[in-house]
This record gives structure tokens, sequence and C-alpha cells, in this order.
């Protein structure tokens, strides 16, 4: 049988698990203890944020309600944020950092914005604000995260400019091993597969709990 590439349901659950590694890393593993497995899980997990950003523009082009997209992004923005700092921090309150939904409802807010206004100039002026936003806020990525939204919306019909600019994307603003995410987009079949739309939205919080437990609560680390 014909491998005819892969869905973007396929696209997202590579994306859940390699942020799984990722935080799984972050959390529960002593960077100073073990570096190496540090370094490698931290590196792995990179991959995941440049295809949540692709699977975006995908989804900002095929939603045929982009408001409620936009409602959907930045409510659980808000319901993550509690679980995003107890996991990261051990507290509920961290204002120095903002999680990754803020980020792509800030990206997609931009494709909206691009999209909706007609002057030029004030289309310079949103990229300008949501940029600022991003990096006054300190959201997960921040400016670079939003501006790689943008990127791969721009360039949806042009895999070649793409694979160029994911490259040196995560080359000089992200992280060296995000470019391995080229390799999944490249094989995209224009599908949706699955139906997992709110896979991301449940899987995200409910992780970031369970490693606060057993981090924090457990008490364990190695």
């Amino acid at each position: 049988m014909k491998w005819n590439g892969f869905s973007g349901s396929t696209i997202k659950l590579m994306a859940l698990f390699f942020m799984l590694v990722d935080h799984t890393t972050a959390v529960l593993v002593q960077s100073d203890k073990y570096p190496a497995l540090y370094e490698t899980g931290r590196g792995i997990g990179r991959i995941a944020f440049p295809l949540f950003c692709f699977l975006l523009a995908e989804g900002f082009y095929h939603s045929k309600n982009v408001k409620w997209y936009l409602v959907r992004l930045l409510l659980f923005a808000f319901v993550s944020e509690l679980p995003f700092n107890l996991a990261f921090r051990g507290t509920l309150f961290y204002p120095q950092h903002q999680n990754v939904f803020f980020t792509l409802f800030l990206g997609l807010l931009l494709l909206v914005c691009q999209r909706q206004l007609s002057h030029q100039f004030i289309k310079l002026g949103s990229i300008i604000v949501i940029f600022v936003t991003a990096l006054l806020f300190q959201t997960d990525y921040s400016y670079a995260g939003v501006m790689l939204i943008y990127f791969f919306a721009s360039c949806r019909d042009n895999h070649k400019k793409r694979f160029l600019g994911n490259v040196i994307f995560n080359s000089f603003l992200l992280q060296l091993t995000g470019i391995f995410s080229a390799i999944p987009m490249e094989f995209y079949n224009g599908k949706r597969g699955w139906r997992l739309k709110y896979v991301f939205y449940v899987f995200y919080p409910a992780h970031l709990l369970i490693l606060y437990y057993i981090r924090f609560v457990l008490n364990f680390q190695f």
C-alpha cells in the first residue's frame, strides 16, 4: 500500500510527543547532575514548537470560525497558566513567563489582522504591537514564536521557502534542533486526519499538572 505522507493529526501527535519529552526533561531531570540527558531531552523537545506553529498556520486557512479559534486559544491560555507556573516554578503565580497558548493566540491574532485590515500602515502597526506584546508579557518563545507563525502562513504554498526559513529561524532565533521539524512538514499531505481538535487543549494543562505532582508533591527528580 502506498504511503501518502503525514496528516495534520499525525503531525500534531508528533508535536505532543516532542513537547512531553521537553517538559518532562525540564521538570524532572537535574541539568547539573545529568547534563547530557538534559540537553538531549530539551533538544528533542525543541522540535515541537515549530510543528505547532505550522499546524496553527494551516488551521487558520482551514478554520470555518477563526473568531472562535481565537477565543479558544485565549481561554486555554488562562486555564493553562496556573499548571504552567506550578510545573516549572512550583508556584501559582509567576508573571515573568507566560505559557505557549498566549504565543499561539498572538500569532493567530496577527494572521487575522493581516487578513482583515486593509491599510498597509495599520497592518504594519499590528505587527509591531503584537510583537511588543509578546516581548513585554514574556510569552513562551516571545516575538520569535509569533514571527514564525506569521512566516509559515505567508509561505504556505512555497515549500522551499518554508524549509529554508524554518532552518534560519531555528538556527538563529529558537534552537538548532528545531530544524528537524522541517521533515514532517515536508511530508504533510494536506489532510486533517483524525479529529483531534481538543487533544492539545486538554493534554497541555493536564500533563503539566502531572509533572508538578511528581516533582513537587512526590518530591521526585533525577
